[in-house]
């Protein structure tokens, strides 16, 4: 969809937009798509160990966006990623994930996407049923802030660092 394009024009000229896509085909797919955003710039790298390679140390950034992406990744990866993007933040920055979560047992949507994931989608079925909490090393030393939509099937959560 236009997701990528949309949040590169709500960022005022200003800011700056950074995307990081792991696969070369999207990767392209996002230059061209973002093209007449000059205040986006797309990285073709692995989110677990990104950093800018023409500054060759971390940036901080005041947001971080994970959008599905989680559900893409095995769990050993989800919990490297999820401290990756976290160190990636500023002191007051937040990391946002956008992504499957634990959908209430009466959803009626719940056994056939996750009999669906288990053919597609395998590593979605462990936040479907652990949680994104579960991957966080010493997830008491972040404030959680969660919404859940569609009977709990996908959630908005943000986490950021206790002061």
């Amino acid at each position: 969809g236009n997701f990528m394009q949309d949040v590169a024009r709500k960022i005022s000229i200003q800011g700056s937009f950074d995307v990081v896509e792991a696969a070369p085909k999207q990767y392209s797919k996002l230059k061209e798509k973002l093209k007449n955003c000059s205040n986006a710039k797309v990285f073709l790298d692995d989110i677990e160990f990104y950093y800018p390679k023409k500054s060759r140390k971390r940036v901080k950034y005041d947001l971080v966006i994970a959008y599905f992406l989680l559900h893409e990744l095995p769990d050993q990866k989800k919990k490297r990623v999820i401290e990756s993007l976290i160190s990636l933040t500023t002191r007051s920055g937040k990391v946002l994930f956008v992504d499957y979560d634990k959908p209430k047992n009466f959803n009626l949507l719940k056994f056939p996407v996750l009999w669906v994931n288990r053919l597609i989608e395998p590593f979605a079925e462990s936040l479907m049923t652990k949680g994104l909490k579960t991957f966080v090393q010493e997830p008491e030393k972040y404030i959680w802030d969660k919404d859940v939509f569609f009977g709990n099937m996908y959630q908005r959560t943000t986490i950021k660092r206790k002061r």
